[in-house]
Protein backbone atom coordinates (compact mmCIF):
# COMPACT_ATOMS: atom_id res chain seq x y z
CA UNK A 1 0.00 0.00 0.00
CA UNK A 2 2.72 2.49 0.99
CA UNK A 3 4.70 1.62 -2.16
CA UNK A 4 1.73 2.30 -4.43
CA UNK A 5 1.04 5.60 -2.64
CA UNK A 6 4.68 6.63 -3.06
CA UNK A 7 4.67 5.55 -6.72
CA UNK A 8 1.50 7.51 -7.42
CA UNK A 9 2.95 10.56 -5.69
CA UNK A 10 6.21 10.24 -7.60
CA UNK A 11 4.36 10.07 -10.90
CA UNK A 12 2.27 13.11 -9.96
CA UNK A 13 5.32 15.36 -9.87
CA UNK A 14 6.77 14.19 -13.19
CA UNK A 15 4.54 16.45 -15.25
CA UNK A 16 4.90 20.22 -15.18
CA UNK A 17 1.92 22.29 -16.20
CA UNK A 18 2.48 24.73 -19.06
CA UNK A 19 0.10 27.31 -17.58
CA UNK A 20 1.80 27.63 -14.20
CA UNK A 21 1.91 30.89 -12.25
CA UNK A 22 4.73 31.81 -9.85
CA UNK A 23 3.42 32.41 -6.33
CA UNK A 24 4.62 32.98 -2.79
CA UNK A 25 2.75 31.89 0.33
CA UNK A 26 2.37 34.15 3.38
CA UNK A 27 0.73 33.48 6.75
CA UNK A 28 -1.78 35.71 8.50
CA UNK A 29 -5.35 35.79 9.74
CA UNK A 30 -7.23 36.57 12.93
CA UNK A 31 -5.39 33.93 15.01
CA UNK A 32 -1.91 34.87 13.83
CA UNK A 33 0.36 36.13 16.65
CA UNK A 34 0.28 39.94 16.58
CA UNK A 35 3.99 40.38 17.33
CA UNK A 36 5.23 37.64 14.98
CA UNK A 37 7.22 39.04 12.06
CA UNK A 38 8.04 35.69 10.47
CA UNK A 39 5.22 35.30 7.93
CA UNK A 40 6.73 33.80 4.76
CA UNK A 41 6.31 30.06 4.12
CA UNK A 42 9.51 28.27 3.16
CA UNK A 43 10.29 24.58 3.00
CA UNK A 44 13.44 23.20 4.61
CA UNK A 45 14.86 19.75 3.94
CA UNK A 46 14.24 17.48 6.92
CA UNK A 47 13.85 13.97 5.59
CA UNK A 48 14.20 11.50 2.80
CA UNK A 49 12.39 13.02 -0.13
CA UNK A 50 10.55 15.90 1.49
CA UNK A 51 10.84 19.34 3.07
CA UNK A 52 8.83 20.66 6.02
CA UNK A 53 7.34 24.16 5.90
CA UNK A 54 8.31 26.79 8.46
CA UNK A 55 7.60 30.49 8.81
CA UNK A 56 10.45 32.85 8.01
CA UNK A 57 11.11 36.44 6.99
CA UNK A 58 10.94 35.53 3.30
CA UNK A 59 8.61 33.32 1.31
CA UNK A 60 9.80 30.68 -1.11
CA UNK A 61 8.60 30.94 -4.71
CA UNK A 62 6.53 28.05 -6.07
CA UNK A 63 4.66 27.33 -9.27
CA UNK A 64 0.87 26.95 -9.18
CA UNK A 65 -1.12 25.08 -11.81
CA UNK A 66 -4.70 26.28 -11.55
CA UNK A 67 -5.95 23.53 -13.89
CA UNK A 68 -4.38 20.78 -11.75
CA UNK A 69 -4.69 22.54 -8.40
CA UNK A 70 -1.06 21.68 -7.66
CA UNK A 71 1.63 23.80 -6.05
CA UNK A 72 5.14 22.65 -6.84
CA UNK A 73 8.78 23.59 -7.14
CA UNK A 74 10.68 22.43 -10.23
CA UNK A 75 13.87 20.63 -9.23
CA UNK A 76 14.91 19.64 -12.76
CA UNK A 77 13.46 19.70 -16.28
CA UNK A 78 11.58 16.46 -15.52
CA UNK A 79 10.82 16.53 -11.79
CA UNK A 80 8.96 18.71 -9.32
CA UNK A 81 8.56 18.78 -5.56
CA UNK A 82 4.78 18.89 -5.06
CA UNK A 83 3.15 20.41 -1.96
CA UNK A 84 1.20 17.98 0.18
CA UNK A 85 0.98 16.69 3.72
CA UNK A 86 2.87 14.08 5.68
CA UNK A 87 0.55 11.93 7.73
CA UNK A 88 3.04 9.43 9.16
CA UNK A 89 3.52 11.52 12.33
CA UNK A 90 1.27 13.06 14.97
CA UNK A 91 1.77 16.57 13.64
CA UNK A 92 0.26 16.98 10.14
CA UNK A 93 3.25 18.58 8.44
CA UNK A 94 2.76 20.61 5.27
CA UNK A 95 5.54 19.33 3.01
CA UNK A 96 6.97 19.61 -0.45
CA UNK A 97 8.77 16.75 -2.13
CA UNK A 98 8.29 13.21 -3.27
CA UNK A 99 7.08 11.80 0.06
CA UNK A 100 3.75 12.53 1.69
CA UNK A 101 0.35 12.83 0.09
CA UNK A 102 -0.10 15.46 -2.65
CA UNK A 103 -2.91 17.94 -2.13
CA UNK A 104 -4.98 20.07 -4.48
CA UNK A 105 -5.49 23.76 -3.85
CA UNK A 106 -7.39 26.70 -5.26
CA UNK A 107 -6.82 30.40 -4.76
CA UNK A 108 -9.86 32.58 -4.08
CA UNK A 109 -9.40 36.32 -3.55
CA UNK A 110 -5.75 35.74 -2.66
CA UNK A 111 -6.51 33.07 -0.04
CA UNK A 112 -5.10 29.57 -0.49
CA UNK A 113 -7.77 26.91 0.06
CA UNK A 114 -7.30 23.16 0.19
CA UNK A 115 -9.85 21.31 -1.92
CA UNK A 116 -10.40 18.75 0.90
CA UNK A 117 -11.44 21.55 3.25
CA UNK A 118 -8.35 21.16 5.44
CA UNK A 119 -7.17 24.07 7.56
CA UNK A 120 -3.67 25.47 7.97
CA UNK A 121 -2.03 25.53 11.39
CA UNK A 122 1.21 26.73 12.94
CA UNK A 123 2.81 25.32 16.08
CA UNK A 124 6.12 25.18 17.90
CA UNK A 125 8.01 22.19 19.32
CA UNK A 126 6.44 19.65 16.97
CA UNK A 127 9.33 17.16 17.15
CA UNK A 128 10.61 17.68 13.62
CA UNK A 129 13.82 15.72 12.87
CA UNK A 130 16.25 18.67 13.13
CA UNK A 131 14.28 20.59 15.78
CA UNK A 132 13.85 23.73 13.67
CA UNK A 133 10.38 23.93 15.23
CA UNK A 134 11.86 24.84 18.61
CA UNK A 135 12.57 28.38 17.40
CA UNK A 136 10.28 28.76 14.40
CA UNK A 137 6.65 28.05 13.72
CA UNK A 138 6.09 24.84 11.79
CA UNK A 139 3.22 24.81 9.27
CA UNK A 140 0.68 21.99 9.23
CA UNK A 141 -2.51 21.19 7.35
CA UNK A 142 -5.33 19.05 8.70
CA UNK A 143 -9.06 18.54 9.05
CA UNK A 144 -10.99 20.77 11.43
CA UNK A 145 -11.48 18.04 14.03
CA UNK A 146 -7.76 17.46 14.50
CA UNK A 147 -6.70 15.91 17.79
CA UNK A 148 -3.12 17.20 17.59
CA UNK A 149 -3.96 20.77 18.63
CA UNK A 150 -3.57 20.08 22.37
CA UNK A 151 -0.24 18.27 21.98
CA UNK A 152 2.03 21.09 20.84
CA UNK A 153 3.04 24.58 21.88
CA UNK A 154 1.18 27.65 20.63
CA UNK A 155 -0.98 25.88 18.03
CA UNK A 156 -3.00 28.33 15.95
CA UNK A 157 -5.21 28.03 12.93
CA UNK A 158 -4.01 30.48 10.28
CA UNK A 159 -4.91 31.80 6.85
CA UNK A 160 -2.42 31.30 4.03
CA UNK A 161 -2.34 33.95 1.34
CA UNK A 162 -0.99 33.28 -2.16
CA UNK A 163 0.52 36.19 -4.08
CA UNK A 164 1.69 36.16 -7.68
CA UNK A 165 5.33 37.11 -8.15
Amino acid sequence: MQFSKTLAYSLSFLVTSISATSIQLWAGGDNFPANEEQRGLSSIHEGAGFNYFFLGTNAQTFEYSESEGKIYQPISEQYNYTVGHFTESEFPFLVSGVAGTPLSFKIEDGVLLNENGYNFYIAKNVSDPYNYGQNAYTVGIAANDSSFVNKYEDVREITVFAYKV
